[in-house]
């Protein structure tokens, strides 16, 4: 009988390890195709995109604009246009934006841009320069630039004013405040905590520590920051006076005396915005539709004929790519984060990381400069 239940238990044992292993082949089998699917997604050659005659390219930068995607952007992405469905885009790359304007502007079958910045990010205003001296060489090619949005802050208006044509919606504004610095400072916090901690510094200006030492600003950090600040501000004002051909005082009025401003136009920031020149035109969303559709003929499903910029960028020909291998290269290595030691991760700068890239740089013959 004994030897009947330990034949019946080895059976059974058997079959389990064999279920075990069935289970554990489907399930890493499985997983191994997930992975093959997010590898093609993200490396599979883009669909040929035919622009037709007469559209506009919509240009909507959407999320921060950045100098390399992410890991986790990509991925995204790439797990979004496999479900179909649509996602939220926390990321553009800067030269990405670059690459599309100037394609379109050789491109006969784009007639103009629309700046579409509803949901633009962060961006830095080297950035935001850059890409306006972009859009001055496509005006070159004599097709507009129109921007066109209910409201503006600081970052989007900068954009804006590189256009032909500026709309507001009539219930809109353009919000300007100039720069700033904030920071928390945890001196009298520490003490109460009893926490103990060391601090080396050297020189009045080194301020990165003062939170830790301080309660407020001090003038040192106060006097440096007023500066690259004011320096900063300056470039701005300069740039939005120049493209929009009025005087700089007129932008630093605008945002210096809002009280009075409001005053003198009723209250309607809108109508301040026009009477300012910062804006051409208030108009609905209808009566933009009718100025593009005057540019680019109507649609009956759009209103007027346009291509999304995440369409029209699957066939531009991005200045970035792997030709390098047979011509003189300048190769870029993007550090964006803080520096910390090991491998880089989003939002980190690995030292390990940098340093390979270098020598890889130094060691390859085609690549002349980093």
């Amino acid at each position: 009988m004994k030897e009947l239940f330990m034949a019946i238990f080895h059976l059974f044992k058997g079959m389990w390890y064999f279920v075990s292993f069935i289970r554990s082949l489907i399930l890493n089998l499985l997983f191994l195709a997930l992975i093959g699917i997010i590898l093609f997604a993200i490396y599979k050659p883009s669909e040929k995109v035919v622009v037709e005659k007469n559209n506009i390219l919509k240009l909507s930068i959407a999320g921060n604009i950045v100098e390399e995607k992410s890991q986790k952007e990509n991925i995204d992405a790439a797990l979004g246009e496999l479900s179909g469905l649509s996602r939220q885009v926390r990321e553009t790359p800067l030269q990405d934006i670059l690459d599309t304007i100037t394609s379109a502007k050789a491109d006969p079958g784009i007639v103009g841009i629309l700046l579409d910045l509803e949901d633009m990010g962060r961006a830095g205003i080297n950035q935001l320069a850059v890409i306006g001296e972009t859009l001055n060489q496509f005006k070159e090619s004599g097709k507009p630039v129109i921007a066109a949005e209910d409201n503006y802050n600081q970052s989007q208006y900068y954009l804006a004013s590189f256009a032909d044509k500026v709309f507001i919606h009539p219930m809109g504004s353009v919000h300007m405040g100039g720069f700033g610095l904030y920071r928390l400072y945890y001196q009298e916090a520490l003490e109460k905590l009893k926490i103990n901690y060391h601090v080396f510094r050297v020189g009045s200006y080194k301020s990165a520590v003062e939170p830790f030492l301080r309660n407020s600003m001090s003038p040192e950090d106060r006097n440096q920051s007023r500066t690259w600040l004011s320096a900063l501000w300056t470039n701005y004002v300069d740039d939005v006076a120049r493209q929009r051909n009025i005087e700089p005082d007129s932008v630093r009025r605008y945002i210096n005396r809002v009280p009075a401003n409001l005053a003198e136009n009723g209250g309607d920031l809108a109508k301040l915005a026009l009477n300012t020149k910062l804006v051409d035109t208030i108009a609905t969303h209808s009566e933009v539709n009718q100025y593009l559709s005057n540019i680019s003929g109507p649609d009956s499903d759009k209103g007027f004929r346009y291509v999304t910029y995440s369409n029209y960028s699957k066939q531009v020909q991005f200045s970035y790519n792997e030709q390098g291998a047979i011509q003189d290269t300048v190769a870029l290595i993007v550090a964006d984060g803080t520096i910390m030691p090991g491998q880089s991760r989003d939002g980190f700068i690995g030292s390990d990381t940098i340093a390979d890239l270098l020598i890889q740089a130094r060691k390859t013959s085609h690549i002349k400069a980093v």
